[in-house]
């Protein structure tokens, strides 16, 4: 994206496990700018 924006949303290093160690997301990082759309699926 351009410089001038700034993210509206930025994660870093996102980690989730589950009871009994099960890792369902481990070092996901992103940033999210006006107007921009992001959608995260899981099953």
């Amino acid at each position: 994206m351009s410089d001038k924006q700034s993210a509206v949303i930025s994660v870093k290093n996102l980690e989730k496990i589950y009871t009994g160690g099960v890792h369902a997301v481990k070092g996901v990082s992103f940033d999210v700018f006006p107007k921009q759309v992001v959608v995260i699926i899981g099953s």
